[in-house]
């Protein structure tokens, strides 16, 4: 009896044992189990979230340009061509520029921008090209067919009319995008990314001589005006005075001397013994400047007419260096009879 219940005891304590150790290796296998599946949810969390703040196409610049032929390669700002555009200036082109922000590579862009008031779209766009645009009212469209890098930029050319009515000043227009990424099926719609953009206005400059008849043999002082007739302010003015070569006209055949062979000889031209060099500075819009070159008509550029030139150099509404040639006539009084 003794040996039984001896033997009884060991296989009760082995049973305990295996017991024990079956607990156990459910508990390892059921927290390994859960970790597993708190792994994979993180990783699909991630994937999933990373897919969803995939970044769509952004704004970069914009500006106005004739130059819309460079839409077939990616350009920067730097090697654009940009064009001034005041109120009422008609057919325009605006240029924005878009980076693409998404980690993979973009294709097939076309862009549908819906214009403040004070621009009118060009041409029509056909129903079925613009059912997923925001605002079908007036809007001009571009597209971009080549591929874009991730982190490269493109530039979409909208042709639109600026009207009378438009300001100088800031706008801001509606711009709808539908794209695809390269290497997956299916199209991606954006709708409302504002597009900054501004009326810049126009440097257009004016010279005007408020002296006309000059006294040859004597100096004269010459009052010129330069007038901004445009809506952007000219910025850094400079105007050099130039005696123009070969200007002489004879307002009297008498006049005219001539040599053995019987060629005409012409006049002394004017000449400049002032400064040649004047830095104005701002000529805001419709403002005028005021210049007083000291010029010397020669004895017998009597009875003719001689020109000045002028070469002003100055910033346009970009703050891009400009050059407007001028010229500015003046008549030789007749000399006067010697006493």
């Amino acid at each position: 009896m003794t040996n039984i219940a001896f033997t009884y005891k060991r296989e009760k304590k082995q049973e305990n044992a295996i017991s024990c150790r079956i607990k156990k290796s459910s508990r390892v296998f059921l927290y390994s189990l859960i970790s597993t599946m708190l792994l994979l949810s993180s990783n699909w969390s991630l994937t999933n979230s990373n897919a969803q703040t995939d970044l769509d196409p952004a704004f970069q610049d914009s500006y106005w340009t004739d130059d819309n032929m460079i839409s077939m390669s990616n350009t920067s700002t730097n090697d654009a061509v940009k064009k001034e555009v005041g109120p009422g200036e008609g057919t325009a082109t605006l240029a924005v520029v878009l980076v693409n922000k998404a980690r993979s590579d973009i294709t097939a862009v076309k862009g549908y921008l819906s214009l403040p008031a004070g621009f009118k779209a060009i041409g029509v766009i056909p129903p079925d090209m613009g059912k997923n645009i925001s605002d079908l009212s007036e809007y001009t469209v571009d597209s971009y067919d080549s591929i874009i890098k991730s982190g490269e930029t493109f530039t979409l050319y909208f042709e639109m009319s600026v009207l009378k009515n438009a300001n100088v000043g800031p706008y801001i227009a509606s711009l709808d995008l539908i794209y695809s990424k390269v290497l997956e099926t299916g199209q991606i719609t954006v709708k409302n990314i504002a597009i900054p953009f501004r009326v810049t206005g126009k440097v257009v400059l004016d010279v005007v001589s408020e002296k006309y008849h000059l006294i040859p043999g004597s100096s004269n002082r010459v009052n010129i005006t330069i007038k901004n007739k445009g809506t952007a302010n000219a910025s850094g003015v400079i105007v050099s005075v130039n005696e123009s070569p070969s200007t002489s006209n004879s307002l009297s055949s008498s006049n005219s001397s001539f040599n053995a062979n019987g060629e005409g000889i012409e006049s002394v031209p004017l000449v400049n013994i002032g400064n040649n060099t004047y830095d104005i500075g701002i000529i805001p819009a419709n403002r005028t400047a005021e210049i007083n070159p000291l010029v010397y008509p020669s004895n017998s550029a009597g009875e003719t007419v001689q020109n000045l030139d002028l070469e002003i150099s100055y910033g346009d509404a970009y703050g891009n260096r400009k050059n407007s040639d001028q010229s500015v006539g003046h008549v030789i009084s007749p000399k006067p009879p010697q006493s």
